[in-house]
């Protein structure tokens, strides 16, 4: 089962926009499945060039 990232604190989903806010640069380590789902969710739809969307997508599982 996995959880959703809709359950975290306000402050988490927060840090993570600001983390992951630019198509353009690497976002580096994602913490866990709830970051990726985040960052797919936000990014979805940007196109192949957007380097946020293809790292979370990697980490689907």
């Amino acid at each position: 089962m996995t959880s959703s990232y809709h359950t975290l604190p306000s402050v988490v989903i927060d840090l993570w926009r600001t983390r992951h806010h630019d198509c353009r640069t690497d976002p580096g380590h994602m913490a866990d499945d709830r970051e990726a789902e985040f960052v797919r969710t936000e990014h979805s739809g940007h196109g192949a060039a957007c380097r946020q969307l293809a790292a979370a997508q990697k980490l689907r599982r």
